[in-house]
């Protein structure tokens, strides 16, 4: 799935807080990351990142989504990084 397949309707996308919607997510089959996973699994990390963190690290990412990551108000979409 591309960042371009993402649907922004009020039934999937919450403009305010700029996130995708539970119920949406749920149904892209994609995983659905919640922070506790990282403890788990450390090797999340490197698999998915979101657009702020690629910024923050100098990461490249393509628009392949990897999964959502749960955030206050909603999930945010993770990318692949573009050397995997």
């Amino acid at each position: 799935m591309k960042i371009s397949d993402l649907p922004k309707n009020s039934e999937t996308y919450n403009s305010y807080y700029k996130t995708y919607k539970a119920k949406y997510c749920r149904k892209t089959g994609l995983p659905l990351i919640c922070s506790r996973d990282y403890a788990i699994n450390p090797d999340l990390l490197a698999k998915g990142y979101s657009v702020t963190r690629a910024k923050k690290e100098k990461i490249e990412i393509t628009e392949e989504i990897y999964g959502f990551f749960r955030v206050t108000n909603g999930y945010v979409p993770l990318f692949k990084p573009k050397n995997s």
